[in-house]
């Protein structure tokens, strides 16, 4: 990020790396190694190796939330969790957003949103997406001065090269859904389409 990533006035960085944590942990998927070759080739050119299947076109999401807070009235409302959506367009410009939420008791919530912007390039069952641009955006409800909006630095905005295959959709009977592999399990799921 521009400056210092999601820093306050203590200097400290956004607790938002536990709801990750806790995400890769609920969604932990192996997966190959990284395909360095990949993302170097799919730099070398300005346009997708192959053009972007139409079934990969369109917007795919998926979502975890684990608990629930409980008022003395018996109000309750997740406790942690979060979403991750990817949205592919036939031209290969692409979206990836995860949003993460949780409450810390005694203090309040945490909610996190982390867009990335750029172009997928498709050769068979390797994707690779090129972030161009991003933004980290944090309300913390224990910490205001971690809360506001900040541009992901150089480091954050690394190429992925990713395994996908369309399988059955388990909760839309019928459907397909995107699965994603990331060898460094952040972008790692199966997405439903939306």
């Amino acid at each position: 990020m521009t400056g210092r990533r999601g820093t306050g006035a203590s200097g400290r960085r956004p607790p938002a790396a536990l709801a990750k944590a806790l995400l890769i942990g609920l969604l932990g998927v192996g997966g190959p190694p990284d395909r360095a070759g990949a993302i170097q080739a799919a730099r070398a050119t300005g346009v997708p190796d192959r053009a972007v299947p139409a079934d990969l076109v369109g917007a795919w999401a998926f979502s975890v939330a684990i608990g629930n807070y409980c008022n003395p009235l018996g109000h309750c409302s997740p406790d942690s969790g979060g979403s991750m959506s990817f949205t592919i367009r036939a031209d290969g410009q692409a979206e990836h957003a995860l949003v993460e939420t949780s409450r810390v008791e005694g203090c309040g919530q945490i909610r996190t949103l982390t867009r990335k912007r750029g172009t997928i390039k498709v050769n068979g069952p390797t994707l690779v997406f090129l972030t161009r641009s991003g933004t980290y955006t944090s309300s913390n409800g224990c910490r205001p001065d971690l809360t506001g909006t900040w541009n992901l630095e150089a480091r954050d905005l690394a190429p992925r090269a990713l395994t996908w295959q369309l399988v059955a959709d388990p909760g839309a009977p019928g459907q397909q859904a995107l699965r994603l592999v990331d060898p460094e399990n952040q972008m790692s799921g199966t997405y439903s389409r939306r």
